[in-house]
């Protein structure tokens, strides 16, 4: 019985060669995105515009999506009231101006967030998926690039600052 035994740089110059001919142009990619440095309260709500599309790696994939498979929240809030606050996190294609619309008509991503009165709370990216809801809708709104994330807190009164640092990490697969 005759056996084969591929060297390894005999298996990268393979791999190469077919990445280079188009038969295998597919894999799974990351992007981080910086977000935050801004207040928000129950009378004055502020958003950052997300925009996927200013980020070299979706470029050179965005037409070959082929799936969001993962959407994770670094975020620093701030509770600048001299109460707990229960901070939430809303996206949405369309910009809005007031708290109760976003609660309206954004999709909640993230809730259940306590903040003590005067402090200050960091969720990663690992802890983020505890507090995380309504995922399916998160990925179909990623997958467009661009979209509006807002800050607030559950309370009707609330005065909150998501950190300048904040980040989003978005995993997708694409390919051909």
């Amino acid at each position: 019985m005759k056996r084969f035994v591929c060297h390894p740089l005999g298996a990268s110059i393979l791999a190469a060669a077919l990445v280079l001919t188009g038969c295998i142009v597919s894999g799974q990619f990351v992007v981080v995105i910086d977000w935050g440095g801004f207040v928000s309260t129950h009378e004055s709500l502020n958003s950052e515009h997300i925009d996927l599309t200013t980020n070299e790696t979706w470029n050179d994939h965005k037409d070959d999506i082929q799936n969001i498979v993962d959407v994770k929240f670094k975020v620093t809030i701030r509770n600048l009231a001299s109460t707990p606050a229960s901070g939430e996190v809303y996206v949405s294609k369309t910009s809005y101006s007031t708290a109760p619309a976003v609660k309206a008509s954004a999709t909640r991503i993230l809730q259940g967030i306590v903040i003590p009165a005067s402090s200050t709370r960091t969720i990663g990216f690992d802890e983020s998926a505890t507090y995380r809801e309504n995922l399916d809708t998160l990925l179909d709104l990623v997958k467009d690039g661009q979209f509006y994330i807002y800050g607030i807190a559950g309370d009707p009164t609330f005065n909150i600052e998501i950190k300048t640092g904040s980040q989003l990490l978005v995993t997708f697969s694409a390919g051909k």
